[in-house]
C-alpha cells in the first residue's frame, strides 16, 4: 500500500525530486529548477515518500474539461511495485467525473494501456523533437 501526499515546496528542492523531474521531463538541470520555480507552483504535486524522500510524484493541472497529468516518475529501483498506479489512481479519486490525459513518448505508452487509457498518436512536442508522442486518455468513473 502506498501513501499518497501532496509533496511540500521543500521537498520539491531535494536531489531525489530532482532526479524524478528529471526523469519525468528530460531536461537539463537549468530547465528542471526552472520548472520547479515557475512551472509546478500552478499544479498539484503529489508523491510516494520513503524515509521522508520522494520515490515517485505525479504533477497535474486542471484544463478545461479534463484534469492534464504533466509529469510523473517513479524511482528505477521502485518501479513496478505499484507507485505509479497508485498514483493515478489518487488523481482518478480526488475528480471521478473529469478525463485524465497524459502525454508521452514510447516508454510510458504501454503502462498507460494497461491502467485503460486510450493511446493515440499526438502531434509532435518541440521539447522532444524527433520523437513520436502518444496522447493518453482515461474516461472519466462517473458523470460530472
Amino acid at each position: 500500500m502506498h501513501r499518497i501526499e501532496a509533496l511540500p515546496d521543500d521537498s520539491l528542492r531535494t536531489k531525489a525530486f530532482v532526479a524524478l523531474l528529471r526523469d519525468a521531463a528530460g531536461q537539463e538541470d537549468q530547465e528542471l529548477h526552472r520548472l520547479i520555480a515557475d512551472v509546478l507552483p500552478v499544479m498539484a504535486t503529489i508523491g510516494v515518500l520513503e524515509d521522508a524522500e520522494p520515490v515517485a510524484f505525479a504533477s497535474y493541472r486542471a484544463h478545461g474539461r479534463a484534469n492534464m497529468l504533466e509529469y510523473l516518475a517513479v524511482r528505477a529501483s521502485h518501479r513496478g511495485r505499484g507507485a505509479g498506479t497508485a498514483l493515478i489512481r489518487f488523481i482518478r479519486a480526488e475528480d471521478p467525473g473529469m478525463p485524465l490525459i497524459a502525454e508521452t513518448d514510447d516508454d510510458a505508452a504501454g503502462f498507460y494501456h494497461r491502467l485503460g487509457f486510450t493511446v493515440e498518436t499526438a502531434p509532435p512536442d518541440p521539447r522532444w523533437p524527433g520523437r513520436l508522442r502518444y496522447r493518453c486518455t482515461l474516461p472519466p468513473l462517473s458523470a460530472a
